[in-house]
This record gives structure tokens, C-alpha cells and sequence, in this order.
């Protein structure tokens, strides 16, 4: 493991945010065709040379239109396609958030329940400040935790190189996280923590009685029929010269590397599968972000109308980061919400605007977050606002 694969970035823009490019500019007025879409798809992969780019837009209970470009890995001439799975990176926190969400409709917890109530046996752990720590300051990046468990690899192997059971390593780095200082009181700043999202899948597992990866199963992904998804680099099983799924790929000075799916050493850990660790198929994605958005006109799945515009908005009721998302509020009610991901390896953006009631989702196997990939992405927003109407 590098140090860099510790680290799921997070970039939120929030507004329409569009510049001038040579992106094609495809004429007309009203959705995008999926020729169109294509066009525009390998237009943008070409532009900024990623292995593969896929682009998928969502208005209301139309069918998606999905358009994949380009090929798994750089050197092989198989081609991505549209049922190919990708690493969606921080994007997933959301559904950390959710799941969570799930026990506070049972009514089991609530979003101000405390740490401290949750792991009573810890009690001589906690200092004073982290006994303040709530659920809301877990999901909102509010806790006071710092980024990582680990800001390296030795001090990674230190903590958790002699255990090999995931609930056991989330046990571990709670327990760490409560005794140690805080970078702020707890809800006074903020300050993006994915040791707060490890944290939140322990107490996960003690509310489900079973490990976070079976209970994000059961309790969000199945229900919506989603089937086409697992952790880690997609094709992790990966044996002989067929390339199954796309591979990730790493700028290494001068050019992108593509990265094996069971290089270990270039992916982050496990115990980040909360945080940021999901691999999914666009189509299943989409499945998850519509019903997301029906849940705030009270006709989801996974949870009920209240407890979705909780999630949604910032504590601050401003434009800000809510549970899971980077939300853009105006006149009260959030016009996007958004995140994205990369654990170095890929990039993911998610884009929902409840307004026009649309899903925009962007994945590629490039890993240049800050540069490329992000640029990509940018791009496809200043062709899709070009012919769509997402904000009020």
C-alpha cells in the first residue's frame, strides 16, 4: 500500500461551473440523444486522453441515456461498455449516510446520538471532547477526527497490520479516534474526515449485529434491486490476459501506468469501504441516486421523505456539506447535491438537481483527480447545461 492510496479526494464545485473548451458543441434543444451523448462522450476522452470515459443523464422516470468511450486499459484493445463496473470512490459516502439512515427510521438511534451513548464498554476511552461527537458530526465531517486513520503506511501497518477481521479493524480505529485530541471541538468546524465515515460503519455493525458490507447489502442495495457491485478494484479476481473490467491508472511521472485490480499495494485498504471503497456499474448507480431523489418527493425506497431532507441539508441550512453530499441550497432547499471521488486510480462525480428532477453521473479509469479527469468531467457539465435546464 502507498501512502497515496490512503487518501479519497474530494472536490466539490458548487455551482453549474462551466469554462470554455473544445468539447463538441452538439445544437438543438432538449435531451440528448444517445448519439449525441456518444459524440460528446469521446469528444471529451479524446481531449484529454483517458483510457475511458463513461457519462450517464437521468431526467425523472425516463430511461437513462448511458454512452461509455474508449478501452479498460491502456496497451489492450478491449473497449469499455455499458455495463462495465467502476471505482466510485468518496461518491459512496452517501450511501454510508443512508444506511445509517435506515436505523434511524427503525428509530433504533438518532442523528444527535452520541458515540459515547453507542460503546459504553469504551468509556474510559473517550476524552472529554470526543464524548460529544454525535452521529450528525460523523456523516457531516463536523466530528473533529482527523482525515485518515493512518497517514502512512507505517503507521497503517502499526495499527492494523496484525488484524485481519474488518469489524476488528473498525473497533481498533474507533478506539484510537475517541482517546486522541481532536483538531476542533466537536460541530464547531469542519474539516473532511474519512475516519469519521470508518467510525460510522463500527456503528453500523453494532446497530446491525453483522458487518457493514452485508448490511449495506441488505439494507440499501438489494432493496433497489442493485446487483452489479462489490469493493475494491473491479475484477480484483483477475487471472490470464483477458481484461474482464476496466483498470485503473496512475500518472507515474510522465504517462498513466494502468494498475492491476490485485496490486494490494496501489488500492486502498478495506477497512476504507465505508469511506469511499465501492465499485458499481452506472446503471445500478443511477439506480441508487433516482431513488434519492424520489425520497424527497416521498416515493423512495430505501427511506422515508423526512429523514432524506435531513440528510440533505447542511446543519448551517447554507450551501455546505450535509451527510454524504456537497449540497448548494437557494431559497432553503438544496438545487444540487454532488460529490466525487478517486482513490487514485479512478474518478467518479455524481450530480443530482432535485429542481429538474435529473441524474448526471461521470466515471473514468483515469486517476489524475486534479487535472484530467476532473477537467473531463467539467467539460460534460458545460455540454449537458448547454441542453438542459437543472437549476431554478
Amino acid at each position: 500500500m502507498t501512502t497515496r492510496s490512503i487518501f479519497i479526494g474530494l472536490f466539490i464545485l458548487l455551482s453549474s461551473c462551466t469554462n470554455n473548451t473544445d468539447t463538441s458543441d452538439i445544437s438543438g434543444s432538449g435531451p440528448f440523444s444517445f448519439e449525441e451523448l456518444s459524440k460528446i462522450v469521446e469528444s471529451t476522452r479524446q481531449k484529454h486522453g483517458l483510457p475511458a470515459l463513461g457519462v450517464l443523464i437521468q431526467t425523472g422516470k425516463d430511461a437513462p441515456i448511458v454512452a461509455v468511450s474508449g478501452v479498460r486499459k491502456l496497451g489492450n484493445d478491449q473497449r469499455a461498455t455499458i455495463s462495465d463496473l467502476w471505482h466510485i470512490g468518496s461518491t459512496a459516502k452517501s450511501m454510508t449516510a443512508s444506511l445509517l439512515a435506515t436505523f434511524v427510521q427503525q428509530q433504533k438511534i438518532t442523528f444527535e446520538s452520541t458515540l459515547f451513548e453507542l460503546f459504553p464498554e469504551y468509556a474510559d476511552s473517550f476524552t472529554p471532547e470526543t464524548k460529544l461527537i454525535t452521529l450528525d458530526h460523523l456523516l457531516s465531517h463536523r466530528s473533529g477526527f482527523k482525515p485518515n486513520p493512518a497517514e502512512s503506511q507505517a503507521e497503517f501497518e502499526k495499527l492494523f497490520v496484525d488484524i485481519n477481521n474488518l469489524h476488528q479493524q473498525r473497533k481498533k480505529a474507533l478506539l484510537s479516534a475517541i482517546s486522541e485530541k481532536l483538531l476542533f471541538l466537536p460541530g464547531s468546524d469542519f474539516s473532511y474526515s474519512n475516519t469519521g465515515y470508518i467510525i460510522a460503519a463500527a456503528v453500523i455493525e453494532r446497530l446491525g449485529n453483522n458487518d457493514y458490507e452485508t448490511l449495506l447489502n441488505e439494507r440499501v442495495l438489494n432493496p433497489l434491486h442493485i446487483n452489479h457491485f462489490g469493493f475494491g478494484a473491479p475484477g480484483a479476481q483477475h487471472t490470464g490476459p483477458e481484461i474482464v473490467q476496466p483498470w485503473g491508472h496512475v500518472f507515474s511521472g510522465k504517462h498513466l501506468s494502468p494498475v492491476a485490480p490485485d496490486n494490494i499495494d496501489q488500492h486502498n485498504p478495506q477497512l476504507f469501504n465505508s469511506a469511499g471503497n465501492l465499485h458499481i456499474s452506472l446503471t445500478d448507480w443511477a439506480i441508487y441516486a433516482r431513488d434519492h431523489l424520489n425520497s424527497r418527493k416521498g416515493e423512495g425506497v430505501i427511506l422515508n421523505q423526512v429523514l432524506v431532507e435531513k440528510i440533505d441539508m447542511p446543519t448551517s441550512g447554507e450551501s455546505g456539506y450535509s451527510m454524504g453530499w456537497g449540497v448548494l441550497v437557494e431559497d432553503g432547499d438544496p438545487i444540487l447535491l454532488t460529490h466525487n471521488g478517486s482513490d487514485g486510480n479512478w474518478f467518479a462525480d455524481i450530480r443530482l438537481y432535485p429542481f429538474a428532477d435529473i441524474v448526471l453521473l461521470v466515471v473514468t479509469n483515469d486517476g489524475r483527480e486534479d487535472q484530467e479527469a476532473k477537467a473531463a468531467a467539467r467539460d460534460i457539465r458545460e455540454q449537458f447545461n448547454k441542453r438542459y435546464s437543472p437549476f431554478p
